[in-house]
């Protein structure tokens, strides 16, 4: 739901001249696992929280295209590659 409006906002920024000079960051306070703790139940299907790892999006700004700085492992949960303190 967020990509398009994101990319638009870009786009804009890029087209009046502004993204060379904005840095436009997306973050979030923690990230979502793509399981649940305990019991699996017709009340109880969310998926939990983890402080372990998350995402931050940066754009413009004299920032590289295509920059990674960690990586995860293979559920998303734990860094495993450089990481990084925020």
């Amino acid at each position: 739901m967020a990509d398009q409006p994101q990319t638009l906002l870009i786009k804009d920024l890029k087209r009046c001249g502004l993204l060379d000079e904005t840095l436009v960051i997306w973050g979030v306070k923690f990230s979502r696992t793509p399981f649940c703790q305990g019991s699996l139940t017709q009340t109880d299907y969310g998926r939990d929280h983890h402080p372990c790892c998350f995402t931050m999006r940066f754009a413009g700004g004299g920032i590289e295209l295509g920059i990674y700085y960690w990586e995860t492992d293979d559920y998303g949960y734990i860094i495993v590659k450089d990481p990084m303190h925020v």
